[in-house]
């Protein structure tokens, strides 16, 4: 019989320090999660100063833009995999989250 394990390797540095504690600093709505033809990034609230950052799998930034409103980001160019989404205030990650895009 054969197994295979499938590791997802993710760089230290793309990940928040104590995610669960800082996410609640901010509060952002990301979806559809899987997503396949676009994301939604949705503030609750105004947040003067918020960047967001997309990184691949292997910790490649690969998107970025400030969050002052609703964006759309068009998933057309995106390869199907695991992403992840870090928020920054003042430079400092205040929330990661994990996207998987499916085409």
């Amino acid at each position: 019989m054969v197994r295979f394990l499938f590791f997802l390797f993710v760089p230290y540095f793309t990940l928040a320090e104590n995610t669960d504690l800082v996410s609640s600093a901010i509060s952002v709505s990301v979806y559809p999660n899987p997503a396949s033809e676009f994301l939604i990034l949705t503030p609750k609230k105004q947040y003067t100063g918020l960047l967001f950052k997309m990184f691949n799998s292997v910790g490649v930034e690969i998107y970025q833009d400030e969050l002052d409103s609703v964006k759309k980001i068009d998933l057309s160019d995106f390869k199907s995999n695991v992403y992840i989404v870090n928020f920054y205030l003042d430079g400092e990650c205040v929330k990661t989250e994990r996207v998987i895009v499916r085409h």
